[in-house]
């Protein structure tokens, strides 16, 4: 029995130590970083993991950097506008083999960074992603049905470990998403075109990278307990705000398209569904009212769809 502790101890003592580093972009938020920040540091990672955390300050003209000062990160200055530029400079600041992004309003949870650990030990595992639960400022509106809670960053596609791929619908969530930097380095960096800008909401730099990493292989896994718990304010609890994240949604979703257009059917350049599903949303609405403001929203999309294809340029303006 001796004899297999000291084996079981000394298999520990050799393990290799794997290197991570934590990405934050963040912008005009420096409040909400530094508990994000205290998040991470409180948390003691395994002794096989080593962490670095990297701020990407995305030219804010608030306190960011003097906050970020305040810790034992690493602090870079990122000028050009976007998320996605700001994680391909926390990137490029890093040398870990795993490359872990979340967002300036997110905590961890107590076993987060074991989590880590425990996913990449096993062979043959190049992603991992989780769930965001939520933490509201107010109690959210009983309007918030669960398709819109996307839209407001309440994430969480069950209790079951599931890979990632056709048979899962779940997306690869970027504010909670761990990927060996060798995949990568094989993809490529982040989309510029798309990713949320000041007051642009555009979405869709995440998805565009989960669909590169499916289309070259990669082996990816959900798992319900890499948790972190996202700070939801109350201004974005109302329908303006919805309203307003739709459309730049639709706008990501057009230069996307433009970039690499679907192969469906087309009306003047537009995929004829999206034109189908325009056209039954009064009647959806007359006939469940409870899903009218839904139907609403979809009229929005299109219009950030037709925007963002036809009059915004690739570099947002």
């Amino acid at each position: 029995m001796l004899a297999n502790r000291c084996e079981f101890q000394l298999f520990h003592e050799k393990r290799a130590v794997m290197k991570l580093d934590v990405v934050i972009p963040t912008y005009n938020r420096a409040n909400l970083l530094s508990v994000t920040l205290r998040s991470l540091l409180s948390v003691a990672p395994p002794s096989d993991l080593q962490v670095q955390i990297t701020v990407v300050d995305n030219n804010s003209s608030d306190n960011t950097a003097e906050v970020a000062k305040r810790f034992p990160v690493q602090y870079v200055f990122e000028k050009r506008a976007g998320r996605s530029s700001a994680l391909n400079a926390g990137i490029a600041a890093g040398q870990g083999g795993l490359v872990a992004m979340i967002d300036d309003d997110e905590v961890i949870s107590d076993t987060w960074y074991q989590k880590i650990a425990d996913c990449f030990r096993e062979p043959g595992l190049d992603f991992i992603g989780g769930p965001y639960h939520p933490k509201f400022e107010v109690p959210p509106p009983k309007w918030l049905s669960s398709n819109l809670r996307g839209a407001v960053g309440w994430m969480d596609f069950g209790d079951q470990p599931r890979q990632y791929g056709p048979d899962f619908r779940g997306l690869l969530l970027g504010g909670n998403v761990v990927i060996k930097r060798e995949l990568l380095e094989r993809v490529g960096p982040y989309n510029t075109s798309i990713g949320r800008t000041g007051n642009r909401l555009m979405i869709g730099e995440d998805d565009e990278m989960y669909e590169r990493l499916l289309r070259v292989g990669a082996r990816g896994m959900y798992f319900p307990d890499l948790i972190v718990q996202h700070w939801i304010p109350k201004t974005r609890l109302s329908k303006s705000y919805l309203r307003h994240w739709k459309f730049w949604a639709g706008v990501s979703e057009g230069i996307l398209d433009l970039q690499n257009a679907e192969r469906v059917p087309r009306i003047f350049g537009m995929p004829r569904y999206r034109f189908g599903r325009i056209a039954r949303a009064p009647v959806n609405a007359v006939r469940r009212p409870s899903t009218a403001f839904q139907e609403e929203l979809n009229l929005w999309s299109f219009l950030g769809f037709f925007y963002g294809r036809y009059w915004i340029k690739p570099n947002g303006s």
